[in-house]
């Protein structure tokens, strides 16, 4: 990777491309630390060409060093032959084999088959040496022009892990601490963090999620050179292969995330643990300039392309496009009509179905509690095409299940509506997320005047549960539009077997009247009470919280 990152970081510095962020997986997070360092490649290059092999022949034991056994020194020449010709196989499998059960005792004590302090030792000089003015601090490299990212895979929560803070050689370190050979199952209790490439192997995740911000992201990957038909020839080359499977499958993932245009691939024979041979090819003045010119004749061609259309922001696409860029694209082009409503905002209601206050008979689950917002709007032009509405997140920001229905109380039908995500690149809200409502074939489906009653649907796990355990909890309804909603009305539907609620309100609200909710929202929920609040003219950005308490048998 090494000409690869000496190209993409020389680029930079020619201002050619304006790198921002670097993120990268064991090696990749080397090659990413070395670019977010500003570190000299050259000289970066030149300590691994003339101390790199001395470091990689001390990190293994020697039990995980395997390879020919050499004659004794002192044998007579056509002893030496005779060993070449006849017993070189079974002294080297010999060896091997006693080498392969050292190893495998070595493992199951729990001790490391190389020598992870060589490495963090090898990283501390590098660095050193290349980038001798840098900060040992992530967040410190952070606070410079080029954010660094270093994935590893937590233990403790069987899961991948992003490092933007701490230690650069300990999180590097983590981070290419592949099982058994840098880390076992007794360095756990110590740090819980091994190689990234096991979760995340090439991290165009963490890149992608601010590519709108950022601009394109490129991914760079070693891909191995085998044939079709993979035989293994030992156990250990079994148990790599079978690791190099998944994160290979995931660096297939993430390229095709990017997609083709925006990789930058490089094509090895080298073995994992070659680190002798991996060594020996940076001395290799016609690959190592062919994987530089390659880097810079890609980047060259993407910066011509900009340079030739003249302007300073055009609007560009390359490779694959994500879903935060489409939604960031969308708010963009409706932002204003977003601030401009094109309709009447009529009434706003928020039906809570408290199921969660079920009297549950033993081994009964229990149910979600069902929501409707409902929006009832007038549009005041023939060319309503869309409504802005929103979806609740997730703890992982991911979207509710959330289902939409239009109904056009004008005309009489349903009206087929399509629900687009859209984020405000400036808004880091993690509870919700902006949804437009696509009326299908607006121009027959919308007439002005008319009156349409939308309304999404959802579950939340014990939204209302305070009333079981505190005996109190409370409905919140905002305004996030730009205009006046003339009416809002709280309704929370509960079990007639839990007794009865009362509400109040902060501020001047009116009590619905039993007969109004009964006809509006307990239709064939005949087990079912329900307690209504309304209130007028709520304002943009307006708050309308209504507080909900048991009363005391």
């Amino acid at each position: 990777m090494l000409p690869i990152a000496h190209a993409l970081s020389e680029a930079h510095d020619k201002g050619i491309i304006n790198i921002t962020r670097v993120a990268g997986s064991s090696a990749g997070s080397i090659c990413a630390a070395l670019i977010a360092c500003r570190a000299d490649f050259v000289v970066a290059r030149k300590f691994i060409e003339t101390e790199g092999a001395g470091h990689a022949g001390s990190v293994r034991r020697w039990c995980s060093n395997f390879g020919a056994t050499s004659p004794p020194t002192d044998c007579p020449t056509a002893m030496v032959e005779v060993w070449k010709s006849r017993l070189r196989t079974i002294v080297v499998v010999g060896t091997n084999c006693l080498k392969a059960i050292v190893a495998v005792w070595t493992a199951y004590r729990g001790r490391r088959l190389l020598h992870r302090e060589i490495l963090a030792t090898f990283l501390d000089e590098l660095f050193t040496k290349a980038a001798p003015g840098s900060s040992r601090q992530i967040e410190t490299i952070n606070e410079g022009d080029i954010q660094l990212l270093i994935t590893g895979s937590d233990l403790s929560q069987s899961r991948g892990v992003v490092f933007d803070s701490g230690n650069l050689i300990e999180r590097i370190t983590h981070s290419s601490a592949i099982p058994f050979a840098f880390h076992t199952y007794r360095d756990v209790a110590i740090s819980p963090y091994v190689d990234g490439g096991l979760c995340e192997n090439l991290p165009v995740e963490q890149l992608l999620a601010k590519e709108d911000f950022d601009g394109p992201v490129f991914c760079v990957s070693i891909s191995d050179v085998k044939s079709q038909l993979y035989v293994p020839d030992g156990a250990k080359d079994y148990c790599l292969q079978l690791i190099s499977a998944s994160m290979n499958h995931n660096v297939y993932r993430a390229k095709r995330l990017v997609g083709l245009s925006n990789q930058i691939d490089e094509k090895s024979e080298i073995d994992t643990f070659a680190f002798e041979a991996a060594v020996a090819r940076l001395s290799d003045e016609v690959w190592y300039k062919g994987a530089f010119d390659n880097t810079m004749n890609k980047i060259h061609k993407i910066a011509q392309l900009y340079e030739m259309v003249g302007v300073d922001a055009p609007s560009k696409l390359s490779g694959r496009l994500s879903a935060s860029k489409m939604m960031h694209s969308l708010f963009k082009v409706f932002e204003t009509a977003l601030g401009m409503a094109e309709w009447e905002y009529i009434k706003s209601g928020f039906v809570v179905r408290a199921e969660c206050l079920h009297q549950l008979l033993p081994n009964q689950n229990r149910s979600a509690d069902y929501i409707v917002r409902i929006a009832t709007i007038r549009a005041k032009g023939d060319n309503l095409v869309c409504f802005n509405s929103s979806a609740h997140l997730n703890d992982e920001s991911s979207i509710i299940p959330t289902a939409w229905t239009c109904f056009n109380e004008t005309q009489g039908r349903e009206l087929r509506v399509q629900a687009i995500p859209v984020k405000n690149p400036a808004d880091p809200s993690d509870r919700s997320i902006g949804v437009l409502i696509f009326f299908e074939d607006p121009l027959s489906s919308v007439a002005k005047g008319d009156i349409l009653t939308i309304k999404s649907h959802f579950l939340l796990e014990r939204a209302m549960n305070g009333l079981n355990d505190k005996g109190a909890d409370y409905v919140s309804v905002s305004n996030p539009h730009s205009i006046l909603i003339a009416k809002v009305e709280v309704v929370l539907v509960y079990p007639a077997s839990f007794g009865t609620i009362s509400a109040a309100v902060d501020g001047t609200s009116t009590p619905m009247s039993p007969t109004a909710v009964q006809a509006q929202y307990l239709q064939n929920l005949p087990n079912y009470n329900a307690i209504g609040v309304s209130a007028s003219g709520l304002a943009p950005n307006g708050v309308f919280r209504v507080n909900f308490f048991r009363n005391v048998r």
